[in-house]
């Protein structure tokens, strides 16, 4: 079974719109515009509060599932739900992805001997001139999946770049940070 069979007959989530320019498909396509998952119900993985300061910096390409896939068998039932707290556009660092790359599973990390570089992906393994930025206002959600290769660029505006995002996973397992369950 291929991972987006797999995504669609999760249990775990509500039924999620994709979005048909990131997924690099025809927007007809019924399947490439939504993720048809059903829910039961759901617990908390992670949550985290993102604040870029006007003129900070920004974070290199990456992919969570690498991270996470270590300490839960459930990485691919696990969309992160972002929201805006800001505007978000190019200029003040949006959060960016690289389109279709949530369909080829896990990349390898950069190997450049700098720090940290196993953490980014490294960017031989796709397709710079897919990236796709997403420019939203305060409110707006951005869902995504934890296999999407994403990061930012610098804020380069003088107004600073909130966003809260949550990671859902299926219900009564352990969440990343306290160990603790908490269902939804």
């Amino acid at each position: 079974m291929d991972r987006g069979a797999a995504i669609a007959g999760s249990r775990a989530h509500r039924r999620l719109h994709a979005t048909p320019r990131l997924a690099g498909q025809d927007a007809s396509n019924d399947r490439a515009n939504s993720i048809n998952l059903v829910v039961r119900s759901m617990s908390l993985w992670t949550d985290k509060l993102n604040f870029k300061a006007a003129g900070g910096t920004g974070f290199e390409w990456h992919q969570d599932a690498p991270y996470w896939t270590p300490v839960s068998d459930s990485v691919a039932e696990m969309p992160n739900v972002m929201v805006a707290l800001d505007r978000a556009s190019e200029a003040s660092g949006c959060l960016r992805g690289i389109r279709g790359s949530h369909l080829g599973g896990a990349y390898p990390g950069k190997q450049d001997g700098s720090p940290l570089a196993g953490f980014y992906t490294d960017p031989a393994c796709f397709d710079l001139t897919a990236a796709v930025n997403f420019e939203v206002n305060a409110g707006d959600l951005i869902i995504f999946d934890p296999f999407l290769v994403h990061g930012s660029t610098g804020n380069n505006t003088s107004n600073r770049r909130r966003a809260l995002i949550v990671t859902y996973q299926p219900a009564d397992q352990p969440s990343l940070k306290s160990g603790r369950v908490i269902n939804l």
